[in-house]
């Protein structure tokens, strides 16, 4: 600590100051977890700054302070970065007071928001993406009394979440479920607040980075992806062609097991009993190839036809009948791998 506090001093003393160096240093005190001398570097590095453009929350170009290099908007993340960080750290100290813990977490929140943002400006996905995840634990810290506990507090980081999303869409990352899990979660504060247009909206720009024929490691995030592109089109829509619609996206879906999750999602979303039926039927169908994958949709059909009350002869089928067919296949299955199993043990001699 005392080399750090020895550091500080002259930095302090230098003519300017060095933006690079002290976010430098805030980052070798977060390091050795010396939180406040992280935070007073951090605080420190942003002096490079001109006075009246100190507010980093409010920039939304790397144009808008042109005095920036590229090398600095890098440093003035990683400042961020470690500011937000240095906040995370009073949680532990701040008691029981749940209105201070959340305060702490909505700043901290903020701070990783503008640092995954500025990171952006200079195309660094791996420093977008730390700042992404120390902004997704900031919001999930304390599930029952944190930030995404109540519909007020969920709206309350609705506009943190968007520069992080955003941030993260642009630059590619590597791990594209946590892209999806980061931009899921502004979905659910947006849909949770009501805001289905600007929901629909989001996910509809998600074609751009998350292509809905996506595949390899991306073809799940792809299918998270249009479950929520079908809840938007039942809940917000365009026009008054929502099937029209629904099969513009299914055009976009490269696999059965995608276009069953999107009908699924559309039927959970739909206001009337017969678009719910619709979906339902059709989410079956659509793995008609793959009855042991048909299984799940089977049981909450049935579910589904006991709940509403919706008759045999209006659904084409009976809830016993879905049941028993899923039982049926759940039994080929099992005959069919205690088979294998008996052929490899043969094979082996045993």
């Amino acid at each position: 600590m005392q080399d750090i506090r020895t550091a500080m001093q002259l930095l302090t003393s230098a003519p300017a100051v060095n933006l690079e160096l002290w976010s430098q240093l805030s980052r070798a005190a977060g390091r050795h977890a010396y939180w406040q001398l992280a935070k007073e570097c951090a605080a420190a590095a942003l002096g490079a700054l001109p006075a009246d453009k100190r507010g980093l929350k409010a920039v939304a170009a790397a144009g808008d302070v042109p005095e920036v290099s590229p090398e600095g908007w890098y440093w003035l993340s990683v400042a961020e970065m470690q500011q937000g960080q240095a906040v995370m750290s009073l949680l532990s100290t701040s008691g029981r007071d749940a209105a201070i813990q959340l305060s702490f977490q909505h700043k901290a929140l903020s701070h990783f928001a503008t640092s995954a943002k500025l990171a952006g400006f200079v195309s660094r996905a791996d420093l977008a993406g730390a700042a992404a995840r120390l902004a997704w634990n900031a919001c999930t810290t304390n599930s029952t009394a944190g930030l995404l506990a109540a519909g007020l507090t969920r709206a309350a980081v609705i506009p943190q979440l968007k520069t992080v999303t955003a941030a993260l869409n642009a630059s590619r990352p590597a791990d594209p479920s946590f892209q999806v899990s980061c931009n899921i979660l502004l979905l659910e504060c947006l849909t949770a607040a009501g805001q289905w247009p600007a929901a629909r909206q989001h996910v509809d720009s998600l074609q751009r980075s998350l292509p809905l024929k996506s595949h390899g490691p991306a073809a799940a995030a792809a299918v998270a992806v249009a479950g929520w592109r079908a809840t938007c089109l039942a809940r917000a829509p365009a026009s008054k062609r929502i099937m029209e619609d629904m099969n513009r996206l299914l055009s976009e879906l490269s696999t059965p097991q995608a276009k069953a999750h999107a009908w699924r999602a559309f039927g959970q979303a739909c206001s009337t009993v017969e678009e719910q039926l619709a979906a339902r039927k059709a989410a079956v169908a659509a793995l008609d190839r793959l009855p042991a994958e048909q299984v799940e949709y089977q049981l909450e059909f049935a579910e589904w036809m006991l709940v509403s009350g919706c008759e045999a002869s209006t659904a084409g089928t009976a809830p016993e009948v879905l049941l028993q067919t899923a039982i049926d296949t759940l039994r080929e299955v099992e005959a069919a791998a205690t088979e294998g199993e008996s052929s490899l043990h043969v094979y082996q001699g045993v």
